[in-house]
């Protein structure tokens, strides 16, 4: 039974993505007051287009990384998808987590897409939760490394340290729920049978709950399920490290020197503060995150109109181009 995409986007789209806008834009507008000046100016004409569109063409990129990842993880099930499919549920998911805090709203529009290719929702939710426990195991090993680089710099180490304890105590509950539920299953059932009264979705989502039991056991337990989480690492790893290498190309064509090492050290410290659930789409926080780790290799007068064209690239054009798929979307669902 495939769930209704249009119906969970329609939910929260109106409102959040509205707020995420406007602080996303107060915010910019305060940084490029507080860092233009006159050698602003004349930074900006000496801009070169050809690297801000290498910066652009790394990050969709990332994203056939990305639809390669979840093509691959989804040889677990009996409906493996073609890249071409993955990398539509890749667009599909991009608008609504930009909108939610910790870019939760991605997961359930990912689930349900997954789901109307034909894959049952358990296998769906497997699928998106080995996702993000592969972006958590690559970002986790890497925190410590970007903490050490800018172990002088951070004077407010304490909310810095909050912030990691947050993220890993979110990541613990949603994976300690997950085991809990492949260790547990009928304490799970009978939760759903306690809370669902209609008996058809209770049995369905007993169904479902049983698929995802049986995902996590392949997964971890055959070859091919081992041979699909190791695939995926390995396209995590490329993910992140294509979307890291953004902010050095745009500094290049802003007439910097790039600062590879530092910029994907500040851009792991940032992943993991805006995945704490704030604001929408982490707005205002991410902003002022990148302000305050980049402003340690990138000159004041261009760190505004820096922040706003990273922003832009990595934020707005998810949005534009992940709002385009979903009005396609909901065009041919006849909505």
């Amino acid at each position: 039974m495939a769930i209704e995409i249009p119906t969970i986007w329609d939910r929260w789209r109106t409102k959040w993505w509205k707020i995420s806008l406007a602080i996303s834009l107060i915010t910019l507008l305060a940084i490029l007051v507080l860092t233009v000046d006159e050698r602003t100016i004349s930074s900006l004409t000496a801009i070169s287009p050809q690297y801000l569109l290498l910066a652009l063409t790394m990050h969709v990129i990332a994203w056939f990384a990305w639809g390669m990842r979840i093509k691959v993880m989804t040889r677990i099930t009996e409906n493996e998808i073609s890249f071409v499919e993955a990398f539509k549920v890749v667009l599909g998911n991009l608008f609504m987590a930009c909108i939610t805090p910790s870019q939760a709203g991605g997961e359930p529009v990912r689930i349900g897409m997954l789901n109307q290719k034909g894959i049952s929702i358990g296998d769906a939710t497997a699928i998106v939760l080995g996702e993000r426990c592969l972006d958590a195991l690559v970002l986790g090993i890497a925190a410590p490394v970007s903490l050490f680089i800018f172990r002088h710099i951070l004077k407010d180490y304490i909310a810095i340290s909050t912030v990691f304890v947050c993220a890993g105590i979110l990541f613990t509950l949603t994976f300690g729920i997950a085991v809990y539920g492949v260790v547990k299953p009928e304490a799970i059932k009978r939760q759903i049978k306690r809370f669902i009264k209609h008996e058809g979705r209770a049995d369905l989502a007993i169904t479902e709950i049983d698929n995802f039991r049986s995902s996590i056991l392949r997964f971890v337990s055959t070859d091919g399920g081992r041979r699909a989480l190791l695939l995926g690492l390995i396209f995590t790893t490329l993910f992140w490290t294509i979307e890291f290498s953004v902010p050095s190309f745009i500094l290049m064509g802003m007439g910097q020197d790039p600062i590879w090492v530092t910029s994907m050290a500040a851009q792991v410290l940032i992943t993991v503060i805006i995945m704490v659930p704030t604001t929408p789409g982490s707005s205002g926080v991410a902003e002022v995150s990148i302000t305050s780790l980049f402003a340690v290799g990138v000159q004041k007068s261009v760190l505004g109109v820096f922040v706003l064209t990273f922003r832009f690239l990595t934020y707005y054009v998810n949005l534009i181009v992940g709002g385009l798929y979903n009005l396609k979307m909901l065009k041919e669902s006849g909505k």
